[in-house]
This record gives structure tokens, sequence and C-alpha cells, in this order.
């Protein structure tokens, strides 16, 4: 199994952060220490890295589009010839669709896009030359459409300029894709980051992520991850059933909670799914509302609602249940929760880490996690050692210094947890400072 260090330092709280994600990590510490800033940035460049080519074909489809959305607003109010719409529309949707759905880590499936997009600037330059009159006259409706399109002249119609003009355009798009696509740029992927989750984030000036002791950063270069293919980042039940904040890191997950991709589980992912569904006495389940799929909690006695309305604890493991109904966990997730205990009841949060436990001992799930409460470190510790994982959990401490309060280095605690008890038991010693002993 590939083994990963994340390392983040001189960067907002955190002034040093080494951490191995090798089995079930834990970070420990204060409010404001830093915690979900090292979430995220792994979570960032996780998904990034792995969806590079995505991404970058993304915007060449996108690229493409704006020139086939030219020519489809160009045809809306033509009304020459029915070819517009029995033909050339229907062509430019059909096209469009099939740019979307494609397996594009496939370089000759891009390169189909390509060729159909220029086969789409043929037609479209045969529909403007089938509608000129037999002496060349071109009606004002035609020459609005040519101006609209930037067409130099809109007193003639040159076809293989036309043809010509277009073909560059795209050629364009296409090479600098290709380019794009060889280089694998630092400084791209950091500008997929700012434009797929946060517009204001600021570059950190030191970080890195290993695999096998490989660096995936290199100075001006990104590499390969090979052996991980996601991501999943949760950052609060209430996210579930929520379709109206913007926040790209919900999409993503409401994005594999609500696909239906019919996979025949593996039998330890159906044992898991079962333990999942007998803490919650049901199921998650799609359903159809007014032409729009939504996710429900049906319960043993047949209760069904909307996930929306389910108590929050519910919808903590009802992630874990579509995950694992979809194929998303498996050995080759990196499975990310900001604190996982919140709203769950003091029996819950132990059952919660049970299954943290048995997802990695069983299906081979990485683990990231950032946890406040003493349950939950207890349980993770305990259950781990008796499952015989404990090898395979890490514990970190976030402490600062008198010299530096509020800058944090992350402590590796291995498989202990008496220093982030230390922190714990702050609390208690609050209760007597300001409450009453009596």
């Amino acid at each position: 199994m590939n083994s990963y260090k994340f390392s983040l330092k001189q960067y907002k709280a955190i002034s040093k952060a080494e951490i191995e994600l090798n089995g079930i990590t834990v970070l420990a510490g204060e409010n404001g220490a830093g915690k979900s800033t090292i979430t995220r940035w792994l979570y960032y460049l996780v998904e990034v890295i792995v969806k590079y080519e995505q991404f970058l074909y993304e915007d060449l489809r996108r690229d493409i589009s704006s020139i086939m959305r030219e020519y489809r607003m160009a045809l809306r109010d033509t009304r020459m010839r029915s070819d517009s719409d029995t033909v050339m529309i229907p062509s430019i949707a059909k096209w469009n669709s099939m740019a979307h759905s494609i397996d594009c880590s496939n370089e000759e499936n891009v390169a189909r896009v390509v060729r159909e997009a220029k086969d789409l600037v043929v037609r479209f330059a045969d529909y403007i030359q089938n509608n000129i009159g037999e002496n060349g006259r071109i009606t004002n409706r035609l020459a609005r459409m040519m101006m609209y399109l930037n067409i130099d002249d809109n007193t003639t119609f040159d076809r293989e300029k036309f043809i010509d003009d277009e073909f560059k355009r795209i050629s364009l798009f296409y090479a600098d894709y290709q380019i794009k696509l060889q280089k694998r740029s630092k400084q791209e992927m950091f500008e997929f980051i700012r434009q797929h989750y946060d517009s204001s984030i600021k570059n950190p000036s030191s970080i890195q992520l290993t695999e096998d002791r490989v660096a995936i950063l290199e100075k001006l270069s990104v590499g390969h991850i090979l052996g991980l293919q996601r991501a999943i980042y949760i950052d609060t039940p209430m996210a579930l059933g929520n379709d109206t904040i913007d926040n790209q890191l919900w999409d993503n997950l409401l994005d594999l909670l609500k696909r239906q991709d019919n996979i025949n589980l593996h039998v330890s992912l159906r044992k898991m799914l079962l333990r999942v569904q007998r803490i919650i006495h049901g199921t998650v389940q799609m359903a159809e509302e007014d032409f729009d799929s939504n996710l429900h909690y049906v319960r043993e006695d047949n209760l069904d609602i909307p996930i929306v309305e389910a108590a929050t604890g519910v919808k903590s493991f009802a992630y874990i249940i579509r995950l694992l109904e979809n194929g998303y966990l498996d050995k080759n997730t990196l499975l990310i929760i900001d604190e996982p205990e919140a709203h769950l009841h003091p029996q819950w949060i132990v059952e919660y880490a049970r299954i943290l436990v048995l997802l990695k001992k069983e299906i081979g799930v990485r683990i990231l996690i950032a946890s406040h409460n003493p349950d939950m470190v207890a349980a993770i510790q305990s259950i781990g050692k008796k499952e015989g994982i404990g090898d395979a959990i890490t514990f970190y401490q976030a402490f600062s210094s008198p010299e530096h309060p509020f800058e944090y280095e992350y402590k590796n605690l291995g498989i202990e947890i008496s220093e982030i008890f230390k922190s714990f038991n702050i609390a208690i010693s609050r209760i007597q400072d300001y409450g009453r002993t009596d």
C-alpha cells in the first residue's frame, strides 16, 4: 500500500504540520489551531491533482462551447430554412451532450470532440451558403447574423475564409490545452483551486504531498498520484439535503451522494453497509419528487421523510451509507471529516468511531479527521487496538509556545493520546474555576 505525507508550514496559524496519511489520522487542537486549514488544503491538493486533466478539459470544452453557443444564438432568429430546426440546432445539442459525457482521460476522446466541432463549423458554413440567394444577395436578416458572428464583410460570404478562421480558433484552444496538459503547471493547479473552491485563497509558500517519499509538487510542475483516485470531504452533516448554499465542498459531496451507479458491491462493502443501516434503524434512498431527485431517510417501520428533515445524527451516518452504496469508499479513497462527532449523542460517537475503524480495517479507506471530542479520540484508539489496527492509527496534537501563542506546530503522538487529554482536561479546570464545587 502506498504511503503518504502532507506538509504545510508557515501558513495562517500553522507554523509546521507534517501529517502522515497511512491509516486513520486524527488531528486534535484548540479552536484556531489550523485543523480545518490542513484538512481543506489536503483535499484541494488531492482533488485537483487527480482531476487535473478533467479541469483542463473542462476549460477546453467551455472555450469550444462558446463558439457553438454563438452558432446556436445566430440560428435562433434566422427563419430562413428549416435546416436550423431539423439539422443544425439538434446537431449542436448532440455535440454538447457528447462533449459533456466523454472520458477525458482518453486523449482520442478529446480529439474526437475537436474533430466533431470542426465538422459543425463546415456544416454551419454550408448552412449560411445555402441561404444566400442565387444572385448572391444577402438578406438583412442574414447580414445581421453575420455581423453577430463578427464576419468582416456582411455583404458577401467567403465560405473558405470563414471555415479557416473558425478552425484556427478551435485549433488554438486545443493547442493551449495540449501544452498545459504536457506542462502540468503548479501555478495552474493553484488557479484551479481558486477557480473551483475559493477565489480569495492565498497560496501557501511551503506545501507538499509525498507518495512513497516522492514529492508530488515539484518546483514548477505537478506530478501524478498513483494510489489515490479521490478525496471526499465532509465538514458538516447539515450539508445533506441543503441545495441552497453556495459551497463547492458541499456540492461535490452531494454529487457523489445522489449518483445512482448501480454498483455490484463486494461482500465486505455489503457487510459494512448493513452495520451502518442497523445503527440508524433504516436506510437512505433516492426518491423522485417534482422532477427532482432527493434523498430520503426510510426507517425500519416504513417512516419515509426527506433527509433534510431527518435528525442531524442520522445524516452523519447517511453520508457513509450513500458513499458505500455508490462505491466511493475503497482503498483508493481519502476520506476527510471535520469534527465527525458534531451533533452526535455520546453513544453514537462511539458507533461512528467503530465504523471509521472498520472502514480502514476491512476496506482500506484512508481517513483523516479533526476532532475536539474526548469520546471520539478515546473510542478510535481503543477500538483500533481491539480490531488489531493500532499501528495504522496516528494522533497529532497542535501545540503553541508562550513566545508565539497563535502559531501551532503539530506533534506526532503515535497511538498515545495522553497529551490530547491534557488539553481536554483544561475544560474541567475551567469549570472548577468558574463554577461551584459543592
